[in-house]
């Protein structure tokens, strides 16, 4: 019983030492001066929406001067939260390392479709279902998406089906925007459908249609259901019928119908 006691003692007072041994390192790091700052942003596909001049204008609004401060006194939460704020962040990661580095890590959201609607306003969606401005100064070449399209830009809009299952209203999966985001993902991860679609268009009717960069026929997308398995009928007449028949043979490709691709003959 007594070596019992003993152990328990002894634990209790290891436990109690590191803990005022890790207050203790806590302590000494807050007090450490910033020495640097590394700003990491990851730029997919190339474009460059954000910059680390901007980043250190947010710095700005946080301290005047982060370098050089004392680590306590640096708000990371609220730099991270400004940082987050802008359209064109997806997440950022704002830390202090033991050496009195502060690192701020960026990853940009990555654009898959331009937007222009009927009243020609624009913008971008990004990968993850999210509104993003248009930089005149910093285009992305990306599927350009035109038409009758009535809605408008609203960054505070998610077009993830994850998010909108978890809301009362999933009418947001019925409309235009939804459908545009759906197809346009759709494109942007087939290497082929990448290379080949350049520009989705609206018509009066309500139905899609595509242009190509090969070809001069037209594809009619029909409304933005069954995007998989047209997609996968458009590819296999790429490669089982156009390969054949050359790629200028046919003045319409129509994927409307189920099971099956309508073509017209020029």
């Amino acid at each position: 019983m007594k070596r019992r006691i003993i152990l328990l003692l002894v634990w209790s007072g290891l436990l109690i030492a590191v803990f005022v041994v890790m207050g203790m390192a806590i302590r000494h790091h807050q007090q450490r001066k910033c020495g640097a700052v590394k700003i990491t942003i990851n730029h997919p596909d190339g474009d460059f929406f954000i910059s680390e001049s901007e980043i250190r204008d947010y710095m700005a609004l946080v301290a005047d001067s982060v370098e050089g401060e004392r680590l306590e006194k640096i708000n990371i939460h609220s730099l991270e939260q400004l940082i987050s704020g802008n359209p064109y962040v997806q997440k950022t990661a704002v830390y202090a390392g033991m050496d009195g580095v502060v690192h701020i890590d960026v990853v940009q959201r990555k654009p898959i479709v331009r937007v222009q609607n009927a009243a020609h306003e624009q913008w971008y969606i990004s990968e993850d279902g999210r509104m993003m401005p248009v930089n005149p100064g910093k285009p992305a070449k990306v599927l350009f998406a035109s038409g009758y399209i009535t809605e408008v830009f609203a960054p505070e809009m998610n077009l993830l089906m994850s998010e909108i299952k978890t809301k009362k209203d999933s009418l947001l999966s019925g409309t235009v925007l939804y459908k545009i985001f759906t197809i346009a993902s759709a494109i942007d991860e087939d290497p082929f459908l990448k290379a080949q679609i350049e520009q989705l268009y609206l018509n009066k009717q309500g139905e899609f249609e595509m242009v190509p960069m090969v070809g001069k026929h037209l594809i009619i997308f029909g409304e933005g259901d069954a995007v998989k398995e047209k997609f996968e009928n458009l590819r296999a007449f790429y490669r089982l019928g156009l390969s054949k028949e050359g790629w200028d043979k046919y003045d319409t490709i129509n994927l409307k119908f189920q099971h099956q691709v309508v073509c017209t003959i020029k």
